[in-house]
């Protein structure tokens, strides 16, 4: 297995200003497992240390994903298959969890009970992280699914696909909720934001987008690039955007990109804080 760094550096959203030094060209270890080697490792955030022995895998690892609590590591493979395993023993708790052709994602619900992967057999599916057992239909697109995605409430799932667009799930009907997210070219990475009411794109037509997660509608002009943009994702506070092209430079946004009142979004969101805890909303019968 070797271990490599892109260059990779940590930046100040506010400043644009490098919190820390690239890393040498050349390095050989470093704190994430390169893109399609067969092995996955899970690594000390703070000291770059291996934790564990190694995680393997049938063929080259596409993506890998820690579950929220910690407990679980998922890869996702060119040989068509992801597997969970236990963090802290390295033992498989299911059999792989199996597509027709390369899984490109793996993600984790927020409870981390369930898994949800992507492939280019044009089909996203819902598991259950423990037993390896499909958890509902695929969620079918035309073309391959390159990314998928849970909302934060863990009720519904992001898809991200090759047919140029994106499609927004019931987790548990396994039915498309709103209409199609369209783009001019295959859509490559796609996010909830962290409030549950928006989605954000990442497509090779050179643009990202962001879209009201109900309704479908965008809310905002274009996000243009120069190059395909290959990644995208929310700050956790949901007011900026990070775009990430192929070439080029990334890109940090302040949202939301329209007029919409913070109380109209409020409205949409899935959760409320009542007497300083968050629940979840009950929707009026207005809703």
């Amino acid at each position: 297995m070797v271990t490599v760094t892109f260059g990779a550096q940590k930046w100040d959203a506010a400043t644009d200003k490098p919190l820390t030094a690239p890393p040498p060209v050349g390095e050989k270890e470093a704190n994430f497992t390169m893109k399609f080697s067969p092995i996955a490792r899970v690594w000390d955030a703070a000291t770059g240390k291996p934790l564990g022995a190694p995680f393997a895998i049938g063929d080259k690892v596409a993506n890998t994903a820690v579950s929220p609590d910690g407990n679980l590591v998922a890869a996702a493979s060119e040989d068509g298959f992801a597997q969970v395993w236990n963090a802290a023993t390295g033992w498989p708790l299911s059999a792989p969890l199996a597509h027709q052709r390369t899984v490109n994602s793996v993600a984790f619900s927020p409870d981390s009970t369930r898994v949800v992967t992507a492939s280019d057999d044009a089909t996203a599916r819902v598991w259950d992280a423990m037993t390896g057992q499909p958890l509902g239909p695929p969620l079918s697109h035309h073309r391959g699914v390159k990314s998928a995605a849970f909302s934060p409430d863990g009720t519904r799932v992001v898809t991200a696909s090759s047919d140029n667009t994106a499609r927004v799930w019931d987790t548990l009907t396994s039915k498309p909720l709103g209409v199609p997210l369209v783009h001019q070219d295959r859509i490559w990475s796609v996010a909830f934001s962290p409030d549950g009411t928006r989605v954000v794109t990442a497509s090779w037509d050179k643009t990202a987008r962001v879209w009201d997660a109900a309704t479908g509608d965008p809310l905002s002009a274009p996000l243009i690039h120069q190059d395909k943009v290959w990644s995208v994702a929310f700050s956790p506070d949901g007011r900026r955007v990070v775009t990430v092209p192929w070439r080029g430079t990334a890109r940090v946004w302040e949202t939301p990109l329209d007029d919409t009142p913070w109380e109209a979004l409020a409205a949409r969101c899935p959760f409320v804080v009542t007497g300083g805890a968050l629940e979840k909303r009950i929707p009026s019968p207005l809703d």
